[in-house]
């Protein structure tokens, strides 16, 4: 789960999303670009076809001997026209129409003497609308065309040219296409770059992890080969925890040689001396208790007061009633009831329990004497 993902992992895996993030937002900026230079570029192509197109009916408009409808009707238009939407991509239709929209001349021929339809601005929608407006047109399953008109007069003349969205889809594929093959290169190239960087840069980390692990299961060893010293944090902090091991393993062995040597004092005291923890385990226990109890000590290292000295004899009621109430007892004489207690048939002992006591008060063990 991820609770348990570890720092480093989780360093890594955000510093990849932030990457891919990032790849994806340069991404959507780069094609929102591109469809909006491509859709300038239509306008363009329209408003230049327009322009053309206006400068040939201003021509033939300028023989007023000839009715409209056969002036509209000259092959010469028809054929420029026709090269007009030959030679650009994204324009679907060029025609001249009268005020009752009617189709004088059309780079379709069939189209001549039909009603014509107008449709959006294409200006507007290139000047205008945002990204998501003008990827939903040229995206879109319905035929949405867009027009540039023009207006002559007298008589009023409308010059339409008709651009498709689709045609300017078509036109911008091919940029698509390596946009997004650039993106994804570059997510991949985002997220192995990350995961080299985290295998180098996270180097530090995972030492001082592994060393705070020996640490907390006081299995810390020195490292054997020495490291250059570095100034960055992590380092200065591996060197701190490294100094603490050291100083660790140095209390360890003092405390291991100050054991061995209570323990070979409690060995040689003629009297049974116990020495019980927090929980009331046997911790410590002088080598002449065996002659008391009739057990050897090894046998009652981790043993509980209670299976020592049970509640059911002399010894163990007064010292559980010491241990609850915090009462000391000095050299009271008991007898001894088992034949593992006694040695002797009417053998007793002199019993004294006292409390161990941490500076600050607290309670922290028991010590029995016999």
């Amino acid at each position: 789960s991820v609770n348990r993902m570890t720092l480093q992992a989780k360093l890594t895996l955000g510093t990849v999303l932030l990457a891919t993030v990032i790849v994806a937002v340069i991404s959507a900026v780069d094609l929102g670009n591109i469809m909006d230079l491509q859709c300038e570029s239509a306008l363009r192509q329209a408003n230049r076809v327009a322009d053309t197109v206006v400068s040939d009916v201003r021509y033939l408009n300028g023989h007023p001997e000839l009715p409209l409808h056969e002036a509209m009707a000259s092959e010469r238009l028809a054929a420029q026209l026709n090269t007009e939407l030959t030679h650009s991509k994204e324009i679907s239709e060029v025609a001249v129409v009268d005020e009752h929209d009617e189709i004088l001349a059309d780079s379709i021929a069939e189209q001549r003497g039909k009603q014509s339809q107008p449709y959006g601005d294409l200006d507007a929608l290139v000047k205008k609308a945002g990204w998501y407006q003008k990827q939903r047109v040229l995206r879109s399953r319905t035929a949405n065309y867009y027009q540039v008109e023009r207006k002559l007069a007298p008589p009023p003349i409308f010059v339409r040219v008709v651009v498709d969205p689709a045609f300017i889809l078509e036109s911008i594929k091919p940029d698509l296409k390596r946009s997004a093959r650039n993106a994804i290169l570059s997510v991949i190239g985002a997220i192995c770059l990350t995961f080299l960087f985290s295998a180098f840069a996270f180097r530090p980390l995972a030492r001082l992890r592994r060393q705070l692990d020996l640490l907390a299961s006081g299995e810390y060893e020195p490292e054997k080969t020495a490291r250059k010293p570095s100034n960055d944090e992590v380092s200065i902090m591996a060197s701190k925890v490294s100094l603490l091991g050291e100083r660790l393993r140095g209390a360890q062995y003092e405390v291991s040689d100050l054991r061995g040597n209570i323990d070979s004092l409690l060995r040689d005291l003629e009297d049974a001396v116990l020495i019980f923890n927090r929980e009331s385990r046997l911790v410590f226990a002088s080598g002449s208790v065996s002659r008391f109890l009739g057990r050897e000590r090894a046998a009652l290292s981790g043993e509980s007061i209670a299976d020592i000295f049970p509640l059911s004899t002399n010894l163990g009621f007064l010292i559980a009633q010491a241990s609850e109430t915090g009462m000391m007892i000095r050299n009271r004489r008991i007898p001894l009831e088992s034949a593992a207690e006694a040695s002797e048939p009417g053998a007793s002992v002199l019993l004294s329990v006292d409390l161990l006591q941490a500076p600050s008060g607290i309670v922290t063990g028991l010590l029995v004497r016999l």
